[in-house]
């Protein structure tokens, strides 16, 4: 399962999960400076500048810490 498709799983269970939220995670928690729509681009493989390892990586270990956080099994 991809990253956005894990973040919408997540979104079912708790409404303040978003791609946005990962997004203000990712600028004020990481101070990444990612848009939202860099984030989706990176995300869905449309563009990979060295940055998006970075932006991808981090995204990933907060999300993957939320689905431990609200028991949420990884589909595969």
């Amino acid at each position: 399962m991809n990253l956005i498709d894990r973040i919408a799983e997540l979104h079912k269970i708790d409404k303040n999960i978003s791609c946005a939220a990962i997004v203000r995670y990712l600028r004020t928690e990481k101070h990444i400076k990612v848009t939202s729509a860099e984030f989706s681009r990176y995300a869905n493989g449309i563009e990979n500048p060295p940055k998006s390892e970075l932006v991808i990586s981090e995204a990933n270990k907060k999300v993957t810490e939320l689905e431990k956080k609200l028991n949420v099994k990884k589909a595969g």
